[in-house]
């Protein structure tokens, strides 16, 4: 038979804090089998109030023919009262030391608030519900190794399929067609020598593979990364990363293949452009200085200039007689000016 507090199970172990005047009050709602629980505690006193309604007060309020979806929506607007902090505790005097009985209400501004009676507990009855308080936060705190809170630098569950992870990326060998020779496809370096420590020494890496009118070629060493060649004949790759890879296998032994390089990205590909052709200006502006000092004098320079152009203009000869500034005319001649003496005026 159900009770009439099961539709209550949502105010069970819900706390919140009420604040009267300069008082701080801490505010716990139990439901139990016969009753719904409320205490009321003043932690600068060391003080605890209690009090409790049963289902008799329960149907007061709400109605003797109130359906279980009714109370369940009753309990549900308590809830949100209490995360609200829609609470007041009256009747509190806080230069009071004697016994006081106080009084919480439940949604003062509502048009119809709850009220609840609470009595003082005496200091033994409020001892023995504080230590059964704590004595439920530690049962609850060893889901979290024994912490009030969840530690947020707990450490996740191992999992338990590192092995078969491992035992996916094992490194696989393509057999040929020619002769049983086996083309390698080089792994990973991370997955390799996670699958080589869980491999034994003993046991090759590789199984070998036979074919019909064939001799077995040996496996080769666990350190190292090729296909033994004393029996077997290289199979032609069928892709160039394939020859590639393949090739630097063969030529490294025991080292580890290279990276293949990067492509250029467009930046680098317009920077090498600029590059290419700052230099090929830096030639022509060379080529120029050297034509313009160099032997010749002036043909020179001009006969490096043509060339820079694409067409050779032919160096003109200086005539005799012709002017430096002008070569297509004649040098203009000077006369000395003469001063007569003061001896032949005389």
């Amino acid at each position: 038979m159900t009770s009439l507090l099961d539709n209550f199970a949502v105010l069970d172990e819900v706390l919140q804090l009420v604040y009267q005047g300069s008082s701080r009050f801490v505010v716990l709602s139990h439901v139990r089998d016969d009753a719904w629980l409320l205490h009321a505690g003043l932690g600068r006193e060391g003080r605890w109030w209690r009090g409790k309604w049963t289902e008799n007060d329960i149907l007061h309020f709400v109605g003797k023919k109130s359906t279980p979806d009714i109370l369940k929506m009753f309990a549900d607007r308590l809830l949100s009262t209490f995360t609200k902090k829609e609470l007041s505790i009256v009747h509190w005097d806080p230069s009071s030391e004697g016994h006081q009985e106080l009084k919480l209400i439940i949604g003062p501004e509502a048009k119809k608030p709850v009220n609840i009676s609470m009595t003082e507990m005496t200091p033994r009855e409020a001892a023995i519900f504080a230590a059964g308080e704590f004595a439920s936060i530690a049962l609850q705190a060893q889901s979290h190794q024994c912490r009030l809170y969840p530690s947020a630098h707990e450490p996740p569950p191992q999992s338990t399929n590192d092995y078969d992870g491992l035992k996916r990326s094992r490194p696989r060998s393509r057999v040929s067609s020619q002769r049983g020779s086996s083309v390698l496809e080089v792994p990973d370096r991370q997955q390799r020598l996670a699958w080589e420590a869980t491999q034994p020494l003993s046991s090759p890496p590789f199984p070998s593979t036979k074919h019909q009118g064939s001799s077995p070629s040996p496996p080769p060493p666990v350190h190292q990364y090729k296909p033994s060649t004393s029996t077997s004949t290289i199979a032609r790759p069928s892709s160039p990363v394939q020859a590639q890879a393949q090739d630097q296998v063969s030529r490294t032994g025991k080292h580890k293949a290279k990276a293949p390089t990067p492509e250029p990205t467009q930046s680098e590909l317009l920077a090498r452009e600029e590059i290419r052709v700052l230099r090929q200006e830096l030639i022509k502006a060379r080529t120029i200085s050297q034509g313009s000092f160099g032997p010749g004098g002036s043909t020179s320079a001009l006969q490096s200039r043509s060339r820079c152009s694409g067409s050779v203009v032919p160096a003109q000869m200086a005539r005799r007689g012709a002017s430096l500034a002008n070569p297509n005319k004649k040098a203009r001649r000077y006369q000395a000016v003469e001063f007569a003496s003061d001896s032949e005026e005389e």
